[in-house]
């Protein structure tokens, strides 16, 4: 069982990752974002909604997670490492 998950996960990074690098071919995310860290963003919200099940895995959480992605790879590249809004990406 661990190994089709591994192997199951595995497929599902490699193609988010590879959306992902087509962002940064379009311009919609920054060459400088952390792919792997946007990846594990996504990863974390869809498997804490489908284990914990407080909120729906739904088109509509879909298309937010997809504007937050976006946001979070646009603000990697932000000249003075902040998130454009003055703050630390959020952290600060």
């Amino acid at each position: 069982m661990g190994g089709v998950l591994a192997e199951f996960t595995a497929q599902r990074r490699a193609a988010l990752h590879a959306l992902l690098e087509r962002g940064v071919a379009s311009g919609d995310i920054a060459p400088t974002a952390d792919l792997t860290m946007l990846t594990d963003l996504a990863n974390g919200v869809l498997w804490y909604r489908l284990l914990v099940g407080h909120a729906p895995l739904d088109a509509e959480a879909a298309r937010d997670l997809a504007v937050h992605l976006i946001a979070a790879g646009q603000a990697a590249g932000s000249p003075d490492g902040t998130d454009g809004r003055g703050g630390a990406g959020g952290l600060a």
